[in-house]
């Protein structure tokens, strides 16, 4: 494959979680309330239950809306991508879809929204009151729901990007993560 077709298939694969969940929802997220990303190598919370029955959110990755911090965990995720099929690379890329899928889900909200917020402070009232709200709502939905939500943006995402695949190195990327996931 020449340079130039590797480079569009890379970029047809690589491309931001947080502007995935958007384009699959239709939502944004405001400049001042945004979801922060940590990768680590820690131990994940359920890595003790990793050989019994384990959840992305245990051993994978995890959401904390009181701190707004999407958590991947590469110890969890080295360890479960040759178990269902996929790369390392591949999974914590599902991974971070599912997390970001939570995020917005928590925090997305409609562009307009968004924009009244521009002119004001991230520490001011207005943004204050947005968030509280935000996380209230997030909070009354049972955990049950926030799985499914997170799962459903995820599927809608990864079903987009091989929509718009047009290299057949990427199409093929896809097709295995999606069976993956």
């Amino acid at each position: 494959m020449d340079e130039e077709l590797a480079m569009k298939a890379f970029a047809e694969i690589w491309q931001p979680p947080s502007q995935l969940v958007t384009r699959a929802t239709g939502l944004v997220f405001s400049s001042y309330i945004q979801p922060n990303e940590l990768d680590t190598e820690d131990d994940p919370p359920e890595w003790g239950k990793r050989n019994d029955r384990w959840t992305i959110d245990g051993l994978l990755g995890s959401y904390d809306a009181t701190e707004q911090r999407i958590t991947i965990f590469a110890k969890g995720i080295e360890f479960a991508a040759p178990i269902v099929g996929l790369s390392p690379d591949s999974l914590k890329i599902i991974v971070r879809l599912h997390e970001y899928g939570h995020a917005i889900f928590h925090l997305g909200m409609p562009h307009a929204e968004s924009m009244a917020m521009v002119g004001t402070t991230s520490t001011g009232p207005y943004v204050a009151d947005t968030l509280r709200i935000l996380t209230q709502t997030y909070d009354g939905a049972a955990a049950y729901v926030h799985e499914q939500v997170a799962q459903s943006v995820t599927k809608i995402a990864l079903d987009d990007l091989r929509a718009g695949a047009t290299v057949e190195q990427s199409q093929q990327w896809w097709d295995k993560s999606i069976e993956g996931f």
